[in-house]
């Protein structure tokens, strides 16, 4: 708790009053494409941290939020996981949201790409992983997710899969662990929406290939986990943790190879 605090006092210094969380200036013009998302991604951690959404620090990006007129899935879907975690008078802004990120998935690639393209036939495994997520929310929260999109996502994931259980990031070279949560995440979420009714059928056979994906999934992680860096990659280590935690989430699931994820992942951050 003391070092969520003084992430949270951190993180409330760094905050510009014209342009909030996000850089003055973009790296490139890819970063510029996710404009919003690093003041969403702040203020999402700060509803996890327990702060108010009313308290005059965070009140007035939040409302900057509501207006603002984002163009990156990354920064669409972590605003729809934020409007997710607040009061429902935000369910528009949760819908309109859901409404964009439906807009730009793209059928042939049965994902999405970094801006609204709903054509492409790149598959991106990581930008797929968090508009998943952001439809997960909407979801949870009664507004309409099709099941056909939750069908192309289960088939796409499965078909990436590699036979050594794991995912990569877009269909070549080995598994990380970063996409290996991603991969897992959607299977849990796919599996709650479109096969709940088939776990009490007292009558149905053995697993279901979503099933044995994700058994051999769990068995990568349970193989490979670490909470000191992302297995298989030397970088993205807190993107890998936080996909840790969205399978934990989605799953239920509390240790992977007898490893407390979480006690180990916070022992390691503070």
């Amino acid at each position: 708790r003391a070092a969520m605090d003084a992430i949270v006092r951190e993180l409330y210094e760094r905050k510009d009053s014209r342009h909030f969380w996000d850089p003055p200036a973009f790296e490139s013009e890819f970063l510029s494409k996710q404009s919003g998302g690093y003041t969403a991604l702040v203020c999402l951690a700060m509803m996890y941290a327990g702060e108010s959404y009313q308290d005059p620090r965070l009140r007035d990006a939040i409302a900057h939020l509501e207006k603002f007129r984002m163009g990156g899935t990354y920064a669409v879907s972590i605003r729809a996981n934020l409007w997710a975690m607040l009061p429902p008078r935000f369910g528009e802004l949760l819908l309109k949201d859901r409404d964009w990120l439906i807009q730009g998935f793209s059928e042939r690639a049965a994902g999405w790409n970094y801006e609204q393209e709903p054509y492409t036939t790149r598959r991106d495994n990581s930008i797929t992983q968090y508009g998943a997520l952001a439809l997960w929310e909407a979801a949870k929260r009664d507004l309409r997710v099709d099941n056909r999109y939750w069908r192309m996502l289960e088939d796409r994931f499965l078909a990436m899969q590699l036979a050594d259980g794991g995912w990569n990031y877009s269909g070549e070279g080995p598994a990380t662990g970063s996409m290996t949560t991603a991969g897992l995440t959607v299977l849990f979420i796919t599996q709650d929406y479109l096969h709940a009714q088939e776990q009490v059928d007292l009558r149905r056979g053995g697993p279901t290939s979503a099933e044995r994906a994700i058994a051999l999934g769990m068995q990568w992680m349970d193989r490979n986990f670490s909470a000191t860096t992302n297995p298989g990659r030397d970088t993205d280590f807190y993107y890998y943790m936080y996909g840790v935690e969205r399978v934990g989430l989605a799953s239920g699931y509390k240790f992977f190879g007898g490893h407390d994820w979480y006690r180990e992942g916070a022992a390691e951050l503070i």
